[in-house]
C-alpha cells in the first residue's frame, strides 16, 4: 500500500473544512481505493453502503464534519463526472440508521444488523484500507 496521504488528522489545527476547495489528499485517496483490488482480483471498493466505512474513518480520524449529506457533497464536488461505485444520500441515510455508527472497535458481525458476512467483511476491509491511507 502507498504512504498515508496528508489528509487532515482530527485536532489538527490547521485542518481544512471540507466544504473549502476539498482536503488536499482526498481526491487522490478515493482514486486510489476505488482502483484497488484484493487479491482475488475483484475492487475492494464495490458496494455503494462501503462509502459509509469511508466515511467513518474520516469523521473519527480526520475530523471530517459529522454529516452524512456534507460527505456525500463532498463526493460529488471531488468527482462530478461521476464514480463507478455511486455515493449516495439515500444508502448513507439508511446506513445512518445501523451499528455501523458505532466505533469501529466495537463492530462485531449480527446477521439482524449488518446482513451478510460479505457486506460486513467489505466493511471492516474498507475502514482498515482507509485507515491505513489517513496514517492510522
Amino acid at each position: 500500500m502507498a504512504s498515508p496521504l496528508p489528509l487532515p488528522r482530527r485536532g489538527d489545527s490547521d485542518s481544512a473544512e471540507p466544504s473549502s476547495p476539498p482536503w488536499e489528499g482526498l481526491g487522490e485517496a478515493l482514486n486510489l481505493l476505488l482502483d484497488h483490488r484484493t487479491p482475488d482480483g475483484r475492487y475492494l471498493m464495490r458496494h455503494r453502503y462501503q462509502w459509509w466505512a469511508v466515511y467513518h474513518v474520516l469523521v473519527r480520524q480526520c475530523g471530517f464534519p459529522d454529516g452524512y449529506r456534507e460527505f456525500v457533497a463532498c463526493i460529488a464536488q471531488l468527482f462530478p463526472e461521476g464514480l463507478r461505485v455511486p455515493c449516495t444520500e439515500s444508502t448513507m441515510k439508511q446506513l445512518s440508521q445501523t451499528r455501523y455508527m458505532e466505533p469501529v472497535r466495537d463492530w462485531r458481525y449480527d446477521a439482524l444488523y449488518h446482513g451478510s458476512p460479505e457486506r460486513f467483511r467489505l466493511m471492516r476491509e474498507t475502514v482498515e484500507w482507509m485507515g491505513e491511507m489517513v496514517g492510522d
